[in-house]
């Protein structure tokens, strides 16, 4: 089991930057959904570290519980990370149109 969940990590890691590239529309709804008072509470911030803490203590048990648990921490993990990148890709896109209009 805990080779299956690596695989996904490593998999959601890649695809999830790919998946934000092409789609510019799921950015945007990413960076309003984190522009909302979610962004403003810590409990926000604080669910990544629980849920990398869960998916590494719910990957060797294999009871329903288990995987549910450690399905929610994947959904709460890569939710998070998704929402990063989006802003990251925002900010960056800003700061490449104002060095580009600086140089004409």
């Amino acid at each position: 089991m805990k080779e299956v969940v690596i695989d996904i990590l490593f998999a959601g890691l890649w695809i999830v930057p790919l998946v934000l590239n092409f789609s510019p529309s799921l950015v945007e709804k990413l960076i309003s959904t984190f522009d909302k008072s979610i962004a403003k509470s810590t409990s926000y911030l604080l669910s990544l570290p629980i849920s990398v803490y869960l998916i590494y203590e719910m990957s060797t048990k294999s009871n329903w519980a288990a995987q549910l648990s450690l399905f929610v921490a994947f959904v709460f993990f890569f939710t998070i990370y998704a929402t990063a990148l989006s802003c990251l890709f925002h900010r960056a896109g800003k700061h490449n149109k104002h060095l580009n209009s600086d140089n004409v």
